[in-house]
């Protein structure tokens, strides 16, 4: 049974229907200009409801109060990464490893650099507001260990055997989202896409190079003469 907290922060119903489905999107993209734009504290189901052009009653059809708002807009941009992740795997099929990293690094800065304004927002400084409903979500699509993609090229390719490939590829995927995150908080326009995705292809192809060594070092070890 959901505890009360995590029950506030759930959506009251989801639209099946066109219609409900434009009306569920307009007003979540009103609370995302409104919080960037007045930020949570000032932030109202009464301005949301007003902004997306629908009565507060039909807003909260579909959500109880402003912090369920918040934890669906971190569901959807979940959804967005997911997506996106799935569309880079799409890629690699039959691509090597150091591309089909690049695919995977750059789906990823793409998809933030569309609003890096909201998903710092979102991933940092209102995070906690949704925690209860998000922790048991990865925090990207990647991040899952069963659907961690970065794991899956180092086993594929022969970098790493498959012990050591679930370790590592966490970390790297760590390496991804961090480094996103970090030039997100910083600000986007610093950086051109493509700079910005080969800056964290080197990091992560770099710590790869160290841990691969590692793990060759292990293996001669272990090796019997």
């Amino acid at each position: 049974m959901k505890s009360n907290q995590t029950a506030s922060l759930s959506p009251r119903k989801r639209p099946t229907q066109l219609r409900a489905t434009l009306t569920v999107s307009a007003i979540l993209d009103a609370t995302a200009y409104l919080l960037k734009d007045r930020g949570y504290e000032r932030l109202t189901t009464n301005a949301i409801a007003e902004l997306a052009g629908f009565s507060v009653g039909t807003l909260y059809q579909y959500f109880p109060n402003r912090e369920s708002l918040i934890a669906e807009l971190r569901h959807r941009h979940h959804q967005e990464v997911h997506a996106a992740m799935q569309r880079a795997a799409e890629l690699n099929e039959g691509v090597n490893f150091e591309m089909s990293v690049k695919n995977i690094v750059a789906a990823n800065v793409r998809v933030h650099a569309a609003d890096p304004e909201l998903h710092y927002l979102l991933s940092e400084r209102y995070a906690n507001i949704a925690f209860e409903l998000n922790k048991n979500e990865p925090r990207f699509y990647m991040v899952k260990p069963k659907h961690n993609l970065i794991e899956k090229l180092l086993v594929r390719d022969g970098v790493l055997s498959s012990h050591h490939a679930r370790t590592k590829g966490q970390v790297c995927t760590d390496i991804v989202i961090s480094l996103t995150h970090a030039a997100n908080k910083s600000g986007m326009s610093q950086f051109t896409e493509t700079n910005l995705v080969d800056e964290i292809v080197c990091a992560v192809m770099g710590y790869l190079g160290r841990a691969g060594a590692a793990f060759n070092d292990e293996k001669t070890e272990g090796a019997v003469v």
